[in-house]
């Protein structure tokens, strides 16, 4: 009889679990999803700023002061003015890049993205994709990139 008892409080407990780990999963899962639209909603921002030639509001806005941008064939950047720096001279250089997030997942108060954002010239032509990894850092209830690794061609 005592080990009857012991066992189904032994299946309560694990049930109890499964159904907790399933709903944190779930949570976590879903709160992936949004910031994974809030995202994609940025990278509408950031593609505006490339246009209307606003590297220094790019890089304010969507960056951390301490970020670091690893560009494709560029060294890397430090901060929001290396970031500005960068974004001036792809500028200078008419292309406009678009981003789209992937796939999202969240870390506590970091999150990591990875997607592909197609580069145009000014002109609107396709000139190629780009795969790219970003860390997102949650700074005063704001996402922001805190690590941007460009990595070429798609």
């Amino acid at each position: 009889m005592y080990k009857a008892k012991t066992f189904k409080l032994l299946i309560v407990h694990i049930i109890l679990l499964l159904t907790a780990n399933i709903t944190t999963t779930y949570a976590q899962t879903n709160n992936s999803e949004k910031l994974k639209e809030t995202i994609n909603e940025n990278y509408d921002q950031f593609t505006q700023f490339i246009k209307d030639n606003k590297p220094a509001k790019l890089a304010a806005t969507l960056y951390t002061e301490d970020a670091k941008f690893y560009p494709p064939n560029g060294m890397m950047v430090q901060g929001t003015e290396g970031v500005t720096k960068a974004f001036q001279g792809m500028i200078g250089s008419g292309i406009v890049i678009e981003p789209v997030a992937q796939e999202v997942e969240i870390f506590g108060n970091h999150a990591y993205e990875y997607g592909i954002g197609t580069v145009y010239n000014n002109e609107g032509k396709k000139i190629r994709k780009e795969r790219y990894v970003c860390i997102w850092k949650n700074v005063d209830g704001e996402w922001k990139i805190y690590r941007d690794i460009v990595q070429g061609v798609e």
